[in-house]
């Protein structure tokens, strides 16, 4: 699946280097990496409030390290209506909600990214980056809609995490089976055409499961799909959450 990633590849390189001069302490150069990371994706701009956070702590002048993501959120903010820039896949985000009425409504992904975000701050330590990283990703991918490509962000951070478990690593593995399952909604391109290597001729011609099943057969087969997909994501964001040592902060102060 690498070759959907296109240029996806380098913003997790400059987002796995900002997280690295993060650990070490070096809040300028992480945002600077951080700021080179949006410039070629929007995307890292959902991890931007975790790296803000020992700002000022020890020295006030850090925080003039925050002129490095005005160029690439300018960027975005002028070119919202250029095909490519704004926040085109936003609506992602907020499809799945609960409407309580009128002009209420319930966004699930935000209300999970706040809640994880509201724990960082109290709890989280500079060393448990990844992880929270880790757990905000599983739940992108859990309760959002997504393209295929997209899927690589969550491989470096869960490699950081779940590495060497090899019960954790099992559900991901599995999991993986229903994301290229997932795939299939996007026809031949993701399914058939992955054999024609076997025998380029016969296999250019075999139809694709969304060919030979009915509109919404196929829709329902893709919906029982995404929600073991989902399953497994949750599953394994439990399963960190879990063995995760918070050094007794969960518990109730007197």
């Amino acid at each position: 699946r690498c070759i959907f990633v296109r240029y996806g590849s380098v913003v997790l390189f400059f987002l796995l280097l900002s997280l690295y001069y993060f650990k070490r302490g070096q809040n300028i150069l992480s945002l600077f990496y951080l700021s080179l990371s949006i410039l070629f994706r929007l995307y890292p701009v959902i991890l931007l409030p975790y790296f803000l956070k020992p700002l000022g702590k020890k020295n006030k002048k850090e925080c003039l390290g925050c002129l490095f993501l005005i160029i690439p959120l300018l960027y975005f903010i002028f070119n919202l209506g250029n095909k490519g820039g704004g926040l085109p896949h936003l609506d992602y985000l907020l499809a799945m909600n609960f409407f309580l009425g009128l002009h209420s409504t319930i966004y699930i992904f935000p209300l999970g990214y706040l809640l994880l975000f509201l724990h960082f701050l109290k709890f989280g330590r500079k060393e448990d980056l990844a992880l929270y990283f880790a757990l905000l990703h599983l739940w992108l991918f859990s309760t959002c809609y997504f393209h295929l490509q997209f899927f690589a962000w969550l491989i470096p951070f869960l490699t950081l995490t779940i590495a060497g478990s090899k019960y954790k690593e099992g559900v991901f593995y599995f999991s993986l089976l229903f994301y290229f399952l997932y795939t299939f909604q996007w026809g031949k391109v993701n399914s058939v055409y992955l054999f024609a290597p076997l025998n380029p001729l016969k296999v250019f011609y075999l139809p694709s499961l969304k060919e030979l099943l009915s509109p919404s057969l196929f829709h329902k087969f893709m919906g029982f799909v995404r929600t073991a997909l989902s399953s497994c994501l949750l599953w394994l964001m439990y399963l960190l959450w879990r063995e995760k040592d918070f050094n007794g902060l969960l518990e109730v102060s007197p």
